[in-house]
């Protein structure tokens, strides 16, 4: 997503807000907006998304879904294949995991 478009577009029709914050805030939607792609890829293809190595597949995908145009199941396939251990337990340990935990409705965030 071009945030600065998106700003501009903003302010074309006389929105007044903090710039950081809207790119901020546009850079987290857009992220949750391809997890949640990547989990209904992942339910397409048949996938268990109880297990962490599924889990982890949609935060490999999520994190690289721009840069993977047009073939994001044959990319989901192919790294779930591909996983070891050490790759799940490294997404465990980032952001975009958690964040599928939400989506899943297996954790839950007081804050929000």
């Amino acid at each position: 997503m071009d945030y600065n478009n998106e700003i501009k577009k903003l302010k074309a029709i006389g929105i007044k807000f903090d710039e950081v914050n809207v790119r901020e805030c546009l850079r987290i939607n857009a992220r949750r907006n391809s997890i949640k792609e990547c989990i209904e890829i992942a339910k397409e293809l048949g996938l268990d998304l109880g297990k962490d190595a599924t889990k982890s597949s949609v935060a490999m995908i999520a994190i690289n879904y721009s840069k993977i145009a047009g073939c994001h199941k044959e990319a989901m396939l192919d790294v779930n294949n591909r996983q070891c251990s050490l790759t799940i337990n490294a997404m465990k340990d980032n952001d975009i995991f958690v964040e599928i935990l939400y989506a899943l409705g297996e954790a839950v965030d007081r804050t929000r």
